[in-house]
């Protein structure tokens, strides 16, 4: 998925980050933001896909409860097409949570779009698990608006004793 631009180092007195979703977004002006000449390597899976997933199941939560707060609000169709990357990303995301498809589209981008398909089974394998990923924001945005949230596999309300 490179290159993909995230704030990551500034001055603690001038840099400040809103929590959104499973991520964080800095509170900048692009004509603050630099760029580093070298990428920052990351290594999504280097504690193996247990935790990988462990992880997204926990940020796919904290997605669905951004996307229904997101919900009432409007879209800003003018970042859309001619904001800055950040503004541009923001904004797609907002139209994509809106579209009943998500996870069929995340897979195509990863795999087709981004051209997952040049790194072979682990470019499909990544795009599978995006997608997945995807999937589970969308069940999860279900169940909080059905109110499902704690029941057990009988459909009982679950209790902690």
């Amino acid at each position: 998925m490179y290159p993909t631009y995230q704030i990551r180092f500034g001055r603690r007195d001038a840099l400040t980050f809103t929590q959104v979703g499973h991520g964080q977004r800095g509170d900048l002006s692009a004509e603050q933001v630099g760029t580093l000449d070298e990428p920052l390597l990351h290594y999504a899976f280097s504690k193996g896909i247990a935790d990988w997933v462990q992880r997204h199941n926990r940020y796919s939560t904290d997605e669905a409860v951004h996307a229904l707060e997101a919900e009432g609000q409007s879209i800003n169709w003018s970042d859309l097409f001619q904001g800055d990357a950040q503004a541009r990303r923001r904004a797609l995301k907002d139209v994509s949570y809106r579209l009943p498809f998500r996870p069929l589209l995340r897979f195509f981008y990863v795999y087709v779009w981004r051209m997952g398909i040049l790194d072979g089974r682990a470019g499909f394998d990544y795009a599978v698990l995006l997608s997945f990923y995807e999937y589970l924001i969308g069940l999860k945005r279900r169940e909080r608006t059905r109110g499902e949230e704690g029941r057990g596999q009988d459909g009982v309300k679950e209790t902690s004793a």
